[in-house]
C-alpha cells in the first residue's frame, strides 16, 4: 500500500526506516537520530541581562520573498467569521494563482498571493463587501505589527436630511457619500423610498481628517446647501490616531489610579501630556472645613482618600469665585447643612495654558 499524506505521496527517502526503539526521554532530549544536515543557527549573546540576536539582511530577504505579492486586510472579526471571509475571497476574487488568508489578530490578516497580476486585481477592484462590511486592504509594509498600526477609518451611516426627491437615485446618493470617504452601500429603505426624511448611505470615513457637516450641490444653475448628519460616530483618539477610544482613555497619554470610597471605587485617568480639566459633583469634601452643621463631621478617611486620588492623578484644584458652599440639604435655620461637593480639578498643562 502506498504511503500518502495530505500533500500527496511521501518520498521514500524521508520515510523513517529505523527499526530501533527509543525511550520517551530520548525523544524529548533529541539525543538520537539528529540529522547531520541541521542548519547552522544564528549567533546569540547578551546585552546586559537581556538576550540578543543579530539577524543579517540575507536572512530577512528569504522571509520577505515569501510575501512579495501580499496585502494586509482588516475586518471586524467579532461580527463576521473568518471562514466567511475566506469564502468571499474564493467566490468574488477572479484570480489565476493561489490565495491564502493568514490571521494576525485584532481583525488583521495577510492576503498572500503568488503573482503581481492577482495582487493588482484584488487591490484595484474593491471595495470587497463581506456580510455588509467593507474589507479594508492596504499594502504590506516591512515588519508590519497589528499593535503599532494606526486604525483611523470607520464605517459610519451618513444621513442627508431634506434631500430633494429628484436626487434620490443610487448614483447620486453614492456620489454624495463619496464627498466624505469611500461609499459602501445605500440603505434599503432609501432605495425603496419608504420615507423621505433623509437619504442614508454607509461610508468608510477617515476620522483623522476634517469631516464636513454640509456639501454644496450644484444643479441647473442652482446651489443647494445640503446638511450632513453622521450617525453613531465611534470614539477616536487624536493623540495616537486610533479608533475605539478617546484621548481621556488613551493608554499612551494616561494611566489610571483607583481608590475606594467606602463600598465604591473611583477610577481616575491620569493625563499628563495634554491639558485636562475634570469638574462636577464628587460627593465628598476635600477638607474638614468644607462642611457646615450636621450631626456628624466629614469622614476623615473619605477626605484622606479623596486627597490621595487627586494627588495620584497629578491634579490640583482650580481657583473658584462666588458662593463658598455648592450644596445644601434644603432646610432652614440650624437644620440647614452646607457642603462643598462640586469643584474643578486641573493638571499642570491646563494651568499653564489657561492661566487667566
Amino acid at each position: 500500500m502506498e504511503n500518502a499524506s495530505l500533500h500527496g505521496k511521501i518520498p521514500d527517502k524521508v520515510m523513517n526506516t529505523d527499526k530501533s526503539t527509543q525511550s520517551y526521554a530520548d525523544l524529548v532530549r533529541g539525543s538520537k537520530n539528529i540529522p547531520n544536515e541541521a542548519p547552522t543557527l544564528l549567533e546569540v549573546g547578551k546585552r546586559g541581562d537581556t538576550p540578543f540576536i543579530l539577524i543579517l539582511e540575507g536572512e530577512v530577504v528569504i522571509g520577505v520573498s515569501q510575501f512579495n505579492y501580499s496585502l494586509i486586510g482588516r475586518l471586524d472579526l467579532q461580527k463576521v467569521k473568518f471562514i466567511d471571509v475566506q469564502k468571499c475571497a474564493r467566490n468574488k476574487w477572479k484570480i489565476s494563482g493561489q490565495c491564502k488568508l493568514i490571521p494576525l489578530g485584532k481583525g488583521f490578516f495577510i492576503t498572500k498571493l503568488d503573482n503581481e497580476i492577482d495582487k493588482i486585481y484584488v487591490w484595484s477592484h474593491g471595495p470587497w463587501i463581506v456580510e455588509k462590511m467593507s474589507m479594508r486592504l492596504m499594502p504590506r509594509s516591512l515588519f508590519f505589527s497589528v499593535d503599532n498600526h494606526k486604525n483611523t477609518n470607520a464605517l459610519i451611516w451618513c444621513k442627508f436630511s431634506g434631500l430633494p426627491s429628484e436626487l434620490w437615485s443610487l448614483k447620486i446618493i453614492l456620489s454624495l457619500g463619496k464627498t466624505l470617504g469611500t461609499p459602501i452601500q445605500v440603505d434599503q429603505s432609501t432605495l425603496n423610498h419608504d420615507y423621505r426624511y433623509y437619504a442614508s448611505v454607509l461610508v468608510d470615513i477617515d476620522l483623522s481628517q476634517s469631516i464636513p457637516n454640509h456639501v454644496f450641490i450644484h444643479i441647473e444653475g442652482k446651489m443647494i446647501n445640503q446638511e450632513i448628519i453622521l450617525h453613531r460616530v465611534p470614539k477616536f483618539c487624536n493623540h495616537c490616531k486610533n479608533v475605539g477610544h478617546c484621548i481621556a482613555e488613551c493608554k499612551i497619554v494616561c494611566g489610571f489610579t483607583e481608590q475606594n470610597f467606602g463600598a465604591r471605587c473611583y477610577k481616575f485617568p491620569v493625563i499628563i501630556n495634554v491639558p485636562w480639566l475634570r469638574f462636577g459633583d464628587f460627593n465628598t469634601v476635600l477638607r474638614m472645613s468644607e462642611k457646615k452643621r450636621g450631626r456628624k463631621p466629614p469622614c476623615r478617611r473619605a477626605v484622606a482618600e479623596f486627597s490621595n486620588v487627586i494627588n495620584a492623578a497629578y491634579l490640583i484644584e482650580s481657583i473658584t469665585s462666588g458662593i463658598t458652599y455648592t450644596w445644601c440639604n434644603g432646610q432652614k435655620g440650624v437644620m440647614r447643612i452646607l457642603s462643598v461637593l462640586d469643584r474643578s480639578l486641573i493638571n499642570d498643562r491646563w494651568n499653564a495654558k489657561f492661566q487667566s
